[in-house]
């Protein structure tokens, strides 16, 4: 399905209070922002490189694998610091996981 490299996905942090999830791949690169909440959770690459592929796998399309990864893992990250834990909540936000959130538009950067 993809050549050689296969898509990748990676988040980072910009000046101010917001972060860019990015995703690369022979068909170009994209970029979704989100704001940057105050946590630091155990698992959140993990959690993110495992839904990216899923997602990937499931649409064909590194922009909309990018924008379903990140609506769930913002969604995650939200359920988590609401239960005042470094640990993921992923029971707790289920819903998230199976059914994506919109709202988070990935933008081409080449």
């Amino acid at each position: 399905m993809y050549g050689d490299p296969p898509p990748a996905a990676a988040a980072g942090p910009r000046p101010g209070q917001t972060i860019d999830v990015v995703s690369v791949s022979d068909e170009g690169a994209w970029a979704v922002t989100t704001p940057l909440l105050p946590i630091t959770p155990n698992g959140g690459g993990d959690i993110t490189a495992a839904l990216y592929l899923a997602h990937l796998l499931d649409t064909s399309s590194p922009a909309a694998a990018l924008e379903r990864t990140t609506g769930t893992v913002f969604a995650v990250l939200e359920a988590t610091l609401a239960a005042g834990t470094r640990e993921l909540q992923i029971v707790g936000a289920q819903e998230a996981i199976a059914h994506p959130p919109t709202g988070f538009e990935a933008r081409r950067l080449r």
